[in-house]
């Protein structure tokens, strides 16, 4: 199923030594989205102030600050927890040095429809050096949009939705950082997701 308005997608992006272009980066997929979970696993009184002088009182933004460097895939399963409390069904990934099109998140919507099937999408991502979409599909789809069937997708600009990671299982934290978006593709596959 794929979302029918923003109202169902938020955005979770992992920090860890962040840059000011972060900034600009929020700035371009809040329209986006209803909502920006970042999470902070920085570890560092100068990350919290940093990222509270850029996004306190903004409201479509909510700052969670890891009480020690936990890795990516721990930031990453504490901002799916926000979101599934909050009520999300879809979610997009991103790193603190992700750039995000204007129209990512429409790209992705629009893709996920045109392969849609009786499987649930286990995840999609853009591929930016080439520009196509990348479809992490078993299967074949009729789609209008080249795409390529991809043995694993990064987790930074991707789409799944949490009944998705729900099927898949969280992240696994013991790889910390290497491996985490391959290790949840093979899991996908292994559950039969397109």
């Amino acid at each position: 199923m794929n979302p029918r308005d923003i109202s169902e997608i938020c955005a979770i992006i992992t920090t860890f030594s962040p840059e000011s272009g972060l900034a600009d980066s929020v700035q371009r997929l809040a329209p986006q989205v209803a909502e920006i979970i970042i999470v902070d696993d920085g570890d560092s009184v100068v990350n919290v102030e940093k990222l509270g002088r850029w996004f306190n009182g903004i409201s479509k933004v909510t700052l969670w600050h890891q009480p020690t460097n936990s890795g990516i895939a721990a930031a990453l399963n504490v901002g799916v927890t926000i979101a599934q409390k909050k009520g999300y069904t879809w979610l997009i990934t991103l790193d603190d040095d992700s750039i995000p099109d204007d129209d990512m998140v429409k790209r992705l919507c629009e893709h996920l429809a045109r392969i849609e099937g009786p499987q649930p999408v286990g995840i999609i991502g853009l591929q930016p050096a080439i520009n196509t979409l990348s479809t992490y599909s078993p299967k074949k789809a009729n789609c209008s949009t080249p795409y390529l069937d991809k043995r694993g997708i990064i987790t930074s600009g991707s789409l799944f939705s949490l009944k998705a990671y729900a099927a898949i299982g969280p992240f696994r934290e013991e790889f910390f950082i290497d491996s985490v978006d391959y290790d949840f593709c093979m899991r996908a596959r292994a559950k039969d997701l397109e």
